[in-house]
């Protein structure tokens, strides 16, 4: 016979294990990016000294830009019911990767150029893959989050100044801890592994107990913990805002926005200089005193609907024609949009794959 410890007993030392190795990584990931970068080195051991103050994940959500914060904290809220916090994780990380994956595309935008090719590079992945933008799933932010964040390191760790300065500009002058931390293999991989969970445990798993489903949502839990791990509180120094109204004043504009931040609604304002305009009512990435902000594609939108939420945050869930359906991660079915969206249409179409006349090309993307 061998003595182990009782089921719960077991739970506890797994979930410490987890801690303790999400803890160990970014103290190891830190120590590498002090000897890279002694001038941060107040603002690392700060990173790492946070990681020694017990917080829980409602509180990492008021760290997190709102279409985050809000489908995390839904986490929290449905955690005594196994069954509602198990979707409701899934959701999160659907709300995740659909973030994380628009505001590369955002980044791209910024380069015609780049776009050009990296755009031909996507079409053929997303079609190798029978997959596309015509209906965004967790395999399309994929593979936009993998292959644009592999380019975007690239660029970031070339030897050319022009290159890396050029990386920069995609970010419009975000710091560079933020942008390594969006566009690191270490998101890609975790990302990949929640996706091959949900493939296993939602399509091809049957009936499951509640004690699987405690065990499932222990390890969908400990993938958020290394999530942040990864990201930490760097979401703060490179905020989501909604622009308001701005005056011009030697050579630069001064805006009045919304930090479309945390949890709490009305959003607090505060005043961002940048050198080139914003559009008011439209989300931007922003750091004050940069040349621009960084304008993130409307895939991702803020709406003052139903009554009983003053502000939803909605994400491009698919394409019905010209009739774009967009979804909240954290309201449930409750937050389903559809309407006409040239702005999207475009986007999305701008991810088929060009046709050559060939008539047997035409199911190269599917439906």
């Amino acid at each position: 016979d061998i003595p182990v410890p009782d089921a719960a007993v077991q739970r506890r030392i797994i979930d410490a294990s987890d801690e303790l190795q999400a803890t160990a990584t970014l103290a190891a990931r830190t120590a590498e990016e002090l000897w890279r970068t002694p001038e941060r080195r107040t603002e690392l051991v700060r990173r790492v000294s946070r990681v020694a103050q017990p917080q829980s994940l409602g509180d990492w959500a008021q760290e997190l830009p709102y279409p985050l914060a809000t489908a995390l904290w839904a986490c929290e809220a449905q955690k005594a019911n196994i069954h509602a916090a198990h979707d409701q994780l899934f959701l999160f990380w659907e709300a995740t990767a659909a973030f994380v994956g628009t505001v590369l595309l955002s980044a791209l935008d910024q380069d015609e150029s780049l776009r050009a090719i990296e755009m031909e590079t996507l079409r053929r992945a997303m079609a190798g893959q029978h997959l596309s933008m015509q209906r965004a799933t967790f395999g399309v932010w994929q593979i936009l989050t993998q292959r644009l964040g592999r380019r975007f390191r690239s660029m970031l760790d070339s030897d050319d100044p022009d290159e890396r300065a050029r990386s920069e500009g995609l970010f419009a002058g975000a710091p560079a801890e933020f942008v390594r931390a969006t566009c690191s293999p270490e998101f890609t991989t975790i990302l990949g592994q929640v996706i091959q969970r949900r493939n296993e445990w939602k399509g091809h798993g049957g009936a499951t107990t509640d004690l699987v489903l405690q065990e499932r949502n222990s390890w969908l839990i400990s993938q958020v913990e290394a999530l942040r791990s990864l990201f930490g509180g760097l979401w703060q120094d490179a905020p989501l805002v909604r622009a308001g109204q701005n005056s011009f004043q030697d050579g630069l504009f001064t805006y009045d926005v919304e930090l479309v931040m945390g949890l709490s609604t009305p959003f607090l304002t505060r005043q961002v200089t940048v050198g080139t305009p914003m559009n008011t009512g439209e989300l931007y990435i922003v750091t004050d005193g940069a040349q621009r902000a960084l304008k993130i594609e409307p895939l991702v939108q803020l709406r003052s609907s139903p009554d009983s939420v003053k502000v939803t945050c909605y994400f491009y869930n698919r394409l019905h024609g010209h009739e774009a359906r967009l979804v909240s991660y954290h309201l449930g079915t409750d937050g389903d949009v559809r309407e006409e969206s040239p702005t999207i249409s475009d986007l999305v179409a701008d991810f088929d794959v060009p046709q050559t006349g060939d008539a047997s090309n035409d199911d190269s993307i599917a439906p």
